[in-house]
């Protein structure tokens, strides 16, 4: 509990100190779903904890940057809004972690379903992970990094982004601006 305590705000240790999120208010998917419309690449992990009520958490400060539309965030302030993930029914958990580094940042995860079970996995930058097994259903939730709850915008699709940026890429390749400069020449 003291890593929550070092660089993450007061409002968040008390929540969890107490459990009380307010999960009657949070989106209910799967990580498959999820994945669709958030990336976790560059996030940093808060927490990984199990409640009283044998329900397993992850807290993680979602990178704003990558998630713009989805969490809500404004450039002006910059700061990560924190994604709260509760699985209700966990089978396993393996995990791995190196004790001398400084930021836990995520650099991929992954989710599929087999026979009924999924299997979530977050990688880090170091060569840590978490995986977990369990049942498919999770609620998310999404917090200002000032502990104010937003909806999250489970509609909004990272690969939005993604085609937005390639069709304005595809606007300015280098044989375009070619094609631009020699009908002047001619």
């Amino acid at each position: 509990m003291d890593d929550i305590l070092d660089d993450n705000p007061q409002w968040l240790q008390s929540l969890v100190l107490a459990d009380m999120f307010q999960w009657n208010n949070a989106h209910q998917t799967t990580f498959g779903e999820l994945f669709e419309a958030v990336t976790y690449h560059d996030s940093h992990w808060v927490a990984s904890i199990t409640n009283k009520s044998l329900e397993h958490v992850l807290i993680i400060r979602l990178d704003g940057f990558w998630n713009k539309e989805y969490s809500h965030y404004d450039e002006s302030i910059q700061d990560w809004p924190f994604s709260l993930i509760k699985i209700e029914d966990v089978q396993s958990i393996k995990y791995k972690r190196y004790e001398d580094r400084e930021t836990n940042t995520i650099s991929s995860s992954e989710s599929h379903i087999t026979e009924g079970v999924a299997v979530t996995r977050f990688d880090d930058i170091y060569g840590g992970f978490i995986e977990l097994k369990h049942n498919p259903n999770i609620k998310v939730l999404l917090m200002s990094a000032q502990g104010e709850y937003f909806p999250p915008n489970p509609e909004v699709s990272i690969n939005t982004t993604e085609k937005e940026s390639e069709v304005r890429l595809e606007e300015f390749k280098w044989w375009k601006f070619w094609e631009h400069d020699s009908k002047k020449i001619s």
